[in-house]
């Protein structure tokens, strides 16, 4: 079959030059080659059946006599000598013999050929019970091949069982609101259409012990040496492990935990991670933008936006912390998510010495969101203290008018004026900055001007 590929032009080669080729090329090359057997095998029993019917001709029970009495023609009689197939030049002779042959082990008969004496009919007799055997085969052989690019080509039908399962169930609880029964299968849709794992994927619900997490027993790569699972797993997941090279390093940790991954998505102002919870899941963003929010006396603070490679669940799973901030989608996100008790159990019992590493990871994140806080509440109390100091000017500013008009003297303005002009413009200075920063804005160059006011 290989060679009957490479002399169709089928195939690619690889870097090392290695032909390889895909289901659909396998799959043309077996027809094409069960094709060519039935060719192969009807030309042999044409040249068989052309033979016979001379070798039998000067037989007993060949001549005419036998089959016609009352009006016998000649002393022989053939399939050939009856059909004037022997008048014909050679490729005629092939050509009618072979057509005879195909329609009788097709088992088809038209009737516009049959045999002339007993030995023929013995002959075709046998034919005939062959040719019902190796037809079966051939069909079951094309129904094989179907059937195998079928279902290599469109896989299982997840989202007809999926209407199903939703139909059994109105039978039971009643009718399903159109709205829900929507979102379950536009959910639905996403996660069969970007899961990348399908029958790779491991049901952590079914572990028995924390050795099932990581055992590779999934289907048709429980046989296959381990490197050839990983190499499944790297070619699965190529963007996810170089996104996120530095979360799992080099180790086998990330064998582990990609047979766990499940497709995410969120919407636009979708709360991820909610202060003060732990995570259910540990997320993986692979694309769109993440703003982590702090709430503080009732005023919300913007942070950061991360935009891709972020991972939102690993320092409050790690540290059995609640999070200190929301991290919500600000646009359309996707992403990969693992259960966080799977994600806990792989780590502590597979990996503790990597444990420290990952814990660091997600702790620099933490620190440098702690401190984007810290220096929001800074501004925000220098602002207070501008408002008081405005406050206070004007109080001196009263006593002095008024000491001026008791006395009868002329008001003179002094530097507090002045000072109360350079504090409004700093106030009003500040409070550009700080609504730049809630709105994640650079503020760089405004931060500069005020100060220097």
């Amino acid at each position: 079959m290989r060679i009957i590929m490479i002399l169709f032009g089928l195939g690619k080669r690889d870097e090392k030059g290695v032909i390889m080729f895909s289901y659909t090329d396998k799959i043309i090359a077996s027809i094409l080659q069960l094709i060519l057997a039935v060719f192969f095998i009807v030309y042999c029993l044409g040249c068989v059946w052309y033979w016979f019917q001379h070798y039998v001709s000067n037989f007993k029970y060949s001549s005419d006599t036998q089959i016609n009495p009352e009006t016998p023609t000649s002393d022989e009689n053939n399939f050939s000598m009856y059909y004037l197939i022997d008048t014909l030049k050679t490729r005629s002779k092939v050509l009618y013999s072979c057509y005879y042959i195909l329609t009788t082990i097709s088992t088809i008969g038209y009737g516009d050929y049959h045999p002339q004496n007993v030995y023929e009919m013995g002959f075709i007799l046998i034919i005939m019970l062959f040719g019902v055997t190796l037809f079966g085969l051939i069909m079951a052989n094309f129904n094989s091949a179907i059937a195998y690019y079928t279902e290599a080509t469109t896989g299982e039908d997840y989202i007809g069982s999926l209407n199903m399962w939703l139909h059994s169930l109105e039978k039971v609880q009643g009718k399903i609101p159109k709205v829900l029964r929507k979102k379950i299968t536009e959910h639905f849709m996403y996660y069969f259409s970007k899961d990348r794992l399908k029958s790779l994927a491991k049901n952590y619900w079914e572990a028995k012990i924390s050795e099932d997490l990581i055992s590779i027993s999934q289907g048709y790569v429980s046989s296959m040496p381990d490197f050839i699972y990983y190499d499944i797993l790297e070619n699965v997941f190529p963007d996810f492990l170089f996104t996120f090279r530095q979360f799992f390093g080099d180790g086998k940790l990330r064998y582990a935990i990609l047979p766990h991954l499940q497709p995410r998505r969120f919407e636009p102002d979708e709360i991820i991670l909610a202060k003060g919870t732990l995570p259910d899941e540990l997320t993986f963003i692979i694309s769109g933008t993440i703003t982590v929010k702090a709430h503080i006396d009732e005023i919300e603070y913007t942070l950061f936006d991360f935009s891709d490679q972020i991972i939102i669940g690993d320092y409050q799973l790690l540290t059995d912390l609640p999070s200190n901030f929301d991290y919500v989608s600000k646009s359309q996100s996707e992403g990969f998510s693992i259960n966080s008790e799977v994600f806990l159990k792989i780590v502590s019992n597979f990996f503790k010495s990597q444990k420290n590493d990952l814990l660091a990871y997600a702790a620099k994140r933490e620190k440098m969101l702690k401190k984007l806080l810290n220096d929001s509440l800074k501004l925000r109390n220098e602002l207070i203290v501008i408002d008081l100091t405005k406050d206070l000017i004007k109080k001196i500013n009263i006593r002095r008018k008024q000491t001026a008009l008791f006395l009868g003297e002329e008001y003179v303005a002094s530097g507090l004026d002045n000072l109360n002009k350079q504090q409004e413009s700093m106030k009003l200075g500040f409070k550009k900055v700080f609504r730049k920063m809630r709105l994640g804005q650079s503020v760089k160059e405004d931060l500069y001007c005020s100060l220097k006011n």
